[in-house]
């Protein structure tokens, strides 16, 4: 047989050894794990924390502007999330497979665009995740301020209202400070549990008082026309909802065995549509044409002596979406500090600037 005929028909002999390396790394993947890392319940809080909170306050307006079929489509934004989750979690996976002795890395995604592209991929992923992640920041931060000047419900004299939203972020950044000199997800993980927690509660608060006030005063006669404008408005803000993706490779990397992320990523996404289907199907139902944020409407239809509920209810929602930025916001401080070359946790000022 000559030489030419030995050479394998498909892949080079360098091919058929990487191969063989990555079939011997798999069992050892497999069963590898990260002494203090998250467990598949921990991670699925993460999941669950870092999607929901906006989406409890937006999604009843999103409804009412794609009407019935907005309940179709948000049940098809968060399969459509959760199968790019799945995805992000394979590919991690193959770049362990490839790398059997990277057991922590600080940019888990943009590790991905490398093995995918090499230097161009890491740089334009990394670019990517990064822009994504301060905009989320900005959007929760605004947020959550928002809420906590409707709470007070108190317009100072000689204060406009755009400057008490700018009074009440710097006031809420300065509160977060100290909570970004926490190191990675798996070292805030009681943390996020709790504002879960507050947002489970407060989504139960938003279903008791729809149900309420659908008792009082029935279905409404009239709702909102869609348009096409309206309906892609709502599919924006559906999509934004169920965002997130830019963690899931965080988490993933963090998970004492990352082999499970799949699991963790279908109890979180459970979860959230077990808060999500209640807190925006209800008052979508019962008020045809709510208001931007859910409480104003709820706030205007509901008796005087309940409306303390709301409040509560305010107050959970805004300690929920100011916790998440803590969440987002880690990774960020992760690749700053991987650039810097900066041992890990070890600079709090850093993390207070990127905040």
């Amino acid at each position: 047989m000559s030489d030419f005929e030995k050479q394998p028909l498909i892949t080079s002999s360098n091919e058929q050894h990487t191969y063989s390396n990555v079939i011997k790394n798999e069992e050892i993947i497999k069963k590898a794990t990260l002494p203090g890392g998250l467990t598949v319940f921990k991670c699925a809080v993460f999941i669950f924390s870092s999607i929901t909170g906006s989406g409890v306050l937006a999604l009843p307006y999103a409804l009412s502007n794609a009407g019935w079929s907005g309940i179709i489509l948000l049940m098809f934004v968060c399969v459509l999330s959760g199968y790019c989750g799945v995805i992000c979690g394979k590919c991690w996976m193959i770049v362990r497979k490839k790398k059997p002795n990277v057991d922590y890395t600080r940019d888990p995604f943009p590790a991905i665009g490398h093995a995918a592209a090499g230097n161009v991929g890491y740089i334009f992923t990394e670019i990517s995740v990064l822009l994504s992640l301060m905009g989320v920041s900005v959007v929760f931060l605004i947020l959550g301020s928002q809420q906590f000047v409707s709470i007070i419900g108190k317009s100072f004299d000689g204060v406009s209202k755009i400057d008490e939203l700018r009074a009440a972020i710097f006031i809420c950044g300065v509160v977060l400070i100290p909570f970004q000199w926490l190191g990675t997800s798996k070292d805030i993980a009681s943390f996020i549990v709790g504002a879960s927690v507050c947002t489970a509660i407060a989504s139960f608060i938003i279903v008791y008082e729809s149900i309420a006030i659908l008792s009082k005063n029935g279905f409404p006669e009239t709702r909102r026309d869609v348009t096409g404008e309206s309906f892609f408005m709502a599919f924006g803000t559906i999509a934004f909802t169920f965002g997130g993706g830019t963690l899931f490779p965080s988490f993933q990397a963090d998970m004492q065995k990352p082999s499970k992320f799949p699991l963790a990523l279908v109890l979180g996404f459970v979860g959230v549509l077990f808060i999500y289907l209640p807190a925006a199907l209800l008052p979508f139902l019962v008020i045809g044409e709510p208001n931007v944020d859910i409480m104003i409407s709820l706030k205007s239809n509901m008796a005087v002596d309940h409306k303390y509920l709301l409040t509560i209810a305010q107050c959970l929602i805004s300690i929920h979406i100011l916790s998440t930025i803590v969440l987002v916001n880690n990774p960020i401080s992760l690749q700053i500090e991987e650039h810097l070359k900066i041992p890990h946790g070890k600079n709090a000022v850093l993390k207070s600037c990127s905040l």
